[in-house]
Formats: C-alpha cells, sequence, structure tokens
C-alpha cells in the first residue's frame, strides 16, 4: 500500500512508539523487575578544584569498562545506582582539568564514595588567523 503522508506518517509511529515505550518504563510496578533494575550498588562523591576546593559541575563520571555513569550537579556532587557488585575503576573527567581515576568496591545494597580533587589543565591551542574579504556590488 502506498501513503501520501510517506516520511510523516513513519515519523508519527516512531514518536508514538517511543512515547509508549517510555509510559511502559514510568508506569512499571515495582515488582521483580524494578528490584533487578536497582541491584547492585551504589557510587557516589563529589569533584572539587585541588586548588580553590570548589565544586566543578558538569564533570563526566564514568564507570571503566561499562556504560554506567553520570554527570555532576552544581554542587559538584553525582551518584551512580546499579553498579556491579566488586572491584570497579571510577573516571572523572573534565575540559579544563586533568583526569582522575580511582578504584573503589561496591557491593550489592552497598554504597561506596569516590571524591575527585581535580587540577586545572591549561591547554594551549595553534594559532588561527582568519581573514575576509568583501565585493561591492
Amino acid at each position: 500500500m502506498t501513503s501520501t503522508q510517506g516520511p510523516q506518517r513513519s515519523r508519527g509511529w516512531r514518536i508514538a512508539t517511543c512515547l509508549l515505550a517510555g509510559g511502559q518504563l514510568f508506569f512499571a510496578p515495582s515488582g521483580a523487575g524494578a528490584q533487578a533494575r536497582q541491584s547492585g550498588g551504589t557510587v557516589a562523591g563529589q569533584v572539587t578544584d585541588s586548588r580553590t576546593r570548589l565544586a566543578v559541575a558538569g564533570t563526566l563520571i564514568e564507570l571503566q569498562g561499562t556504560r554506567l555513569g553520570a554527570t555532576t550537579g552544581a554542587d559538584g556532587r553525582y551518584r551512580i545506582p546499579g553498579v556491579p557488585a566488586g572491584s570497579q575503576i571510577v573516571v572523572a573527567r573534565r575540559i579544563g582539568y586533568t583526569s582522575e581515576r580511582q578504584t573503589v568496591t561496591a557491593g550489592d545494597g552497598q554504597s561506596a564514595t569516590a571524591d575527585f580533587h581535580l587540577e586545572a589543565a591549561a591547554y594551549s591551542l595553534e594559532q588561527i588567523v582568519v581573514t575576509g574579504t568583501a565585493e561591492w556590488r
């Protein structure tokens, strides 16, 4: 069957499918499925500037070798739930700062803390020359 709405209809179906799937996740019962999503431990902490001790917002925190991570808020704090039990390497990255790694041990239902004190790092870039020309008509 050929439709005159072609791309518009398929885009509408994709949007509807995404909304339906999102609604199912949001309204899922808090049974075994919810417990499975929340199993594991939690890694939390704060990221500060090593010199000023001020919070560093927008720092990317990742568990190395996984797809788990978080971004620090305005207060420099983060929280990563669902961390697999065992030893994990936590990596903190932020533009303008050096990266830092810490090893933590998380257990099921337990919380591990990894605070980072990042050092500012200036990056020197090569010089760029921009020129422009104009024509009068």
